[in-house]
């Protein structure tokens, strides 16, 4: 496989550890019951007329409840989960970097020989002899 399918496997399997744990968490807690409720509560308060207050209230509690769920999801993922992704990234960028200056340095020797050879550019189809 290589270096780029190697850090998207690493990556899908943190994340699908990641998810599940959250998963499980939020289930236990009952988060999003706890979200639904307060937006059905919201929805009561601003129809009775004090949408102001119902927006106030709505944005204070989903907040809390928010910030519980990021909670949950950096506490579900490890350090070393996290060092396994940088690493495989990292390796990609590397690989990355290598194969761009090998064709880069191809190029110039190319380029170096062609011009030696008195070679000919070519543009748009016509050949353009070497200037001296």
């Amino acid at each position: 496989m290589s270096t780029f399918g190697d850090a998207a496997s690493e990556l899908g399997d943190v994340a699908g550890k990641v998810g599940k744990q959250v998963r499980s968490e939020l289930s236990e807690k009952e988060t999003l019951n706890k979200l639904k409720t307060e937006a059905a509560e919201a929805l009561e308060q601003a129809k009775s007329g004090d949408v102001l207050a119902a927006g106030k209230d709505f944005a204070r509690d989903a907040g809390a409840i928010l910030k519980d769920v990021a909670d949950t999801v950096r506490g579900a993922l490890s350090e070393s989960d996290t060092d396994k992704v940088k690493s495989a990234f990292s390796s990609v960028v590397e690989s990355s970097r290598d194969k761009l200056d090998e064709t880069l340095e191809k190029r110039k020797a190319k380029k170096a020989n062609s011009a030696e050879d008195g070679g000919e550019d070519i543009i748009d189809g016509e050949v353009i002899p070497p200037q001296s």
